[in-house]
């Protein structure tokens, strides 16, 4: 054991005695509670190192901080959670990862990463998954974990879409992603076609209390948002009977008015958006089986 200890202290130092012969690209040191494209660099060198495991972000919390001290404790580096300009430099060198341009810009909302990839695992993943399902790209259940399936997903999708069919969901994949799903209208219309006799994943019917899943609700939903997470909503308002649409994954006016008529009913603020204490209330109800059926409204 302390034998192993000390070959990693040696392949610490040579790594950065080899840096010193040639251009690295060192930052100032980040902590707790920093933002900045360059924390997102150093979330995928730790990804990619098996030490970091959510969503990339450019927010240096506690997560990329217990990350970061692990890596330091694993190469005989002080145990300081500190990514400090010797932390970086032998981060980068390790997982070959580069560092950001100077004008990089921090992850976009939405997916929370700059490249998902096989091995990955985050809701970014979740969101990933059920977008392609609604596009019929992926038929897999939807795990957070970026598998074989999900990488065949993502590389038909870029096939179709003339995108470099690598498998690694990046900022163009998501780009063409998105601007299916909205069509850059906001319109309540069709982004894609499927065959005849065919419908839109989870348009049934009726869905089961049992069957339907557990909302996120840390992603606001409102008036023209379209995604995996909105589908669930309609889910969940058809199961508990506020919602007579399709679960389409576009919020649009009928949606709207089932939330509407769900916060009526349930005591919360009538605005429309789901937020998080709308979205609680409903993972509730859905779990102890309150139903519209089985709520007066005041």
């Amino acid at each position: 054991m302390q034998k192993n200890k000390q070959m990693m202290r040696r392949l610490a130092m040579l790594v950065l005695l080899l840096c010193s012969f040639a251009p690295c690209a060192l930052a100032r040191s980040y902590s707790l509670g920093d933002e900045a494209a360059e924390v997102a660099s150093i979330q995928e060198a730790l990804e990619a190192l098996d030490l970091y495991y959510t969503d990339i972000t450019g927010h240096y919390g506690k997560r990329t901080q217990s990350a970061v001290r692990k890596f330091q404790k694993r190469y005989g580096l002080a145990q300081t959670g500190v990514a400090d300009e010797e932390t970086i430099a032998l981060l980068y060198r390790l997982s070959d990862t580069k560092a950001p341009a100077e004008n990089a810009a921090l992850p976009q909302a939405g997916y929370g990463a700059s490249t998902l990839r096989e091995g990955s695992r985050s809701d970014a993943v979740r969101l990933l998954q059920e977008n392609l399902a609604l596009l019929d790209y992926y038929e897999g259940n939807v795990t957070g974990s970026y598998g074989r399936l999900t990488k065949e997903a993502v590389r038909r999708f870029q096939r179709d879409n003339d995108l470099s069919a690598d498998g690694v969901a990046g900022p163009r994949t998501f780009e063409r992603l998105n601007a299916l799903l909205t069509d850059g209208s906001g319109q309540e219309t069709p982004v894609f076609t499927l065959p005849a006799g065919q419908t839109p994943a989870g348009t049934d019917a009726k869905t089961p209390l049992e069957n339907v899943p557990k909302l996120n609700t840390e992603w606001t939903l409102r008036r023209s948002s379209r995604s995996g997470y909105v589908t669930r909503l309609q889910k969940a308002l058809i199961a508990l009977g506020y919602y007579t649409g399709s679960a389409d994954g576009y919020f649009g006016s009928g949606t709207e008015d089932a939330v509407r008529a769900y916060q009526q009913a349930r005591g919360l603020q009538v605005d429309g958006v789901a937020g998080r204490a709308t979205l609680r209330k409903i993972n509730s109800d859905v779990q102890s089986g309150v139903t519209a059926a089985s709520t007066v409204i005041d």
